[in-house]
């Protein structure tokens, strides 16, 4: 809802958006020395693999985890 009171019609303006407003948080992110990966996509049917990925962020963050469910 809040996207679509912004006034954004296409995929790209929204992904530029989104891209500006997590900047600082996704900049934070980059460069940290951890084997978790930073996003990861999950097909349908794949419901075991993305729990295995979620626990295992889960039981790497030390100090702050920022989830984004689209």
């Amino acid at each position: 809802m809040h996207i679509r009171r912004r006034g954004l019609p296409t995929y790209e303006s929204r992904r530029r958006y989104l891209n500006e407003e997590f900047a600082q948080i996704l900049s934070s992110r980059e460069g940290t020395s951890d084997e978790t990966e930073k996003e990861a996509f999950f097909p349908k049917g794949a419901s075991h693999d993305a729990y295995t990925h979620v626990r295992s962020v889960l039981q790497a963050a030390t100090r702050d985890l920022f989830i984004v469910d689209g």
